[in-house]
C-alpha cells in the first residue's frame, strides 16, 4: 500500500521541528514531487524514512510521538 504524499509532507514537518534535516532525507530517498496532488509514496520508502528518523533522533518513543497529536479522543485539542 503506498502512502499519500501529504502524510509524507506532514512528516517531514513533524522532523524538522526536531532538528532533522529534512531535504537530506528528501533527496536520499528520491523525494522532489510530493506537493504533486497525485503523488504517492511507497510502502518502502515510507519504512525507509521512518527508520531514518529513527536512526537521526534516537528516540525510541518517536512513533508515539507522530500519532499523539492525532489520537481520537482529543489529545490534540488545548
Amino acid at each position: 500500500m503506498n502512502t499519500d504524499a501529504r502524510y509524507i509532507i506532514w512528516f517531514l514537518g513533524f522532523m524538522k521541528g526536531r532538528g532533522v534535516d529534512t531535504q537530506a532525507l528528501c533527496s536520499a530517498h528520491q523525494l522532489s514531487d510530493l506537493e504533486s496532488l497525485d503523488a504517492s509514496i511507497s510502502s518502502a520508502t515510507h519504512r525507509a524514512l521512518l527508520a531514518d528518523a529513527l536512526r537521526l533522533t534516537d528516540d525510541g518513543g518517536l512513533g508515539l510521538k507522530l500519532g499523539y497529536p492525532h489520537l481520537p479522543c482529543g489529545a490534540d485539542r488545548p
